[in-house]
């Protein structure tokens, strides 16, 4: 599964440096977008994330560079709110998008709940359901199609539907954890 890796640092980058240093640490495929000389992002798998959490630090202390990295499902606009504000709070770490709503929340921040609850207020009630369905089942579908008394293939093709639709793959615990957040945003919206 595909994930964003957006970056942020303090300091210009360069591209190739980063990119050598990126490919020195992390065996698998990647592919690296600089926004501008300070920012970008990186597709790649999710085990990157392993290695980055490891390695910022070392970017850190090793070049003196503050570098933010903030892993998202997407390349949108509440990714790259997402990033400014991780900047802003949390240097020289790795931070998934749910673990930042969640604290923002915390704070009494919901600037970026507008921007969170877009991508699913249009999403067919069965999908919905269906992926709510999952996630209180611990991600487990067999037991969620039986909750929902739906047949495993109807389930799995709702379940499909919403990804699609959501650009969303709660397979992903991250993903999932994110959702999560959302559906009791929505609730209270």
């Amino acid at each position: 599964m595909e994930k964003y890796y957006h970056f942020w640092s303090d300091d210009p980058l360069k591209e190739t440096q980063l990119e050598a240093l990126l490919r020195d640490a992390y065996r698998g495929d990647l592919s690296l977008v600089m926004l501008s000389p300070n920012h970008g992002y990186c597709v790649a798998s999710s085990d990157l994330a392993e290695t980055l959490e490891v390695i910022v630090p070392l970017i850190a202390s090793d070049f003196g560079i503050n570098l933010t990295v903030l892993i998202s499902h997407a390349n949108d606009l509440l990714a790259q709110m997402a990033l400014k504000k991780a900047a802003a709070l949390q240097q020289e770490r790795c931070t998934y998008l749910a673990d930042l709503l969640l604290n923002d929340l915390m704070r009494g921040n919901r600037s970026l709940v507008p921007e969170a609850l877009k991508s699913f207020r249009n999403i067919p009630h069965d999908e919905m359901i269906t992926a709510q369905a999952f996630v209180s089942c611990g991600l487990n579908a067999t037991l969620a199609s039986k909750k929902l008394y739906v047949h495993r293939n109807t389930f799995n093709y709702r379940l499909k539907k919403f990804i699609d639709l959501t650009e969303l793959d709660i397979r992903d615990f991250h993903n999932a954890w994110f959702f999560i957040l959302v559906s009791r945003l929505l609730l209270e919206n």
